[in-house]
C-alpha cells in the first residue's frame, strides 16, 4: 500500500472523527469562521452549523452566521478546538 492510498484510507476516520466538534477554518481574505463540522461535500466546501464569523483583528465583534457553506478552495487553514465555540 502506497503512502498516497494509505492517507486516503484513513480520511474518513479523520473526517468522522472530527464531525460535529468545533473547527476554526482561516480563509484567503484574512476572516475566520469557528464552527461545529456538519459535513463536507463531493466538491470539498466544508460546512459548519452554529457558526461565528470574525474578521483579521481580535477587536472586531463576532458575527453570528448560524449555518455556513465555506468553500475549500477559500479555507487557508483548518483547526480543531478544544474548547467550544467561544475562542
Amino acid at each position: 500500500m502506497s503512502s498516497s492510498s494509505a492517507a486516503a484510507a484513513t480520511t474518513p476516520d479523520l473526517l468522522s472523527s472530527l464531525l460535529h466538534k468545533p473547527l476554526r477554518i482561516t480563509l484567503t481574505d484574512g476572516r475566520y469562521i469557528i464552527g461545529r463540522l456538519y459535513c463536507i461535500d463531493d466538491k470539498k466546501n466544508i460546512i459548519l452549523r452554529n457558526a461565528v464569523e470574525r474578521r483579521e483583528k481580535e477587536t472586531t465583534p463576532l458575527r453570528n452566521i448560524g449555518m455556513v457553506m465555506v468553500p475549500g478552495k477559500d479555507a487557508v487553514k483548518i483547526e480543531g478546538l478544544k474548547k467550544d465555540l467561544s475562542q
